[in-house]
Parts: structure tokens; sequence; C-alpha cells
């Protein structure tokens, strides 16, 4: 259930399309500090969760408001 979450959430933030290369890695494109930069996985699977980290846990410096909006 937890994995269904993280793959709904993922979904509803990414702006790029996922794709598939000739030998059967995926990629994809995010955008980090203003610079687009490509992400590559195994599976879809490892794709989702590399995602995961990167839109929801890469956060450095969080506050009370980013971790606790309806609390606010």
């Amino acid at each position: 259930m937890l994995k269904m979450t993280h793959r709904k959430l993922v979904e509803q933030k990414r702006p790029y399309a996922i794709n598939s290369r000739a030998n059967g890695r995926v990629i994809t494109t995010v955008r980090e500090d203003g610079k687009l930069k490509q992400i590559s996985a195994v599976t879809m699977k490892d794709m989702l969760d590399k995602l995961y980290l990167f839109y929801f846990e890469n956060k450095k410096n969080l506050t009370l408001n980013d971790l606790f909006p309806q609390w606010k």
C-alpha cells in the first residue's frame, strides 16, 4: 500500500514523461536547481523509487510548514 501511495505522489508531481530506451532501461528528466537532469533506472519500479526520493526525501532544509501543512 505504501508503494502505491508513493507511485501516486510521483505521478502527480512529475511534469516529464518516463520513456524506455532500446536496451530496456527507463529514463526521464527532472529539474534540479533550474537545470534539466536525466535519471535512468533498470526497471519502472526502480525509476519510481528514484523519483520518490528525488521529489520527497531530497529536501535539505525542511521547516514545520513543509512537514505539517495541515497543522499550520
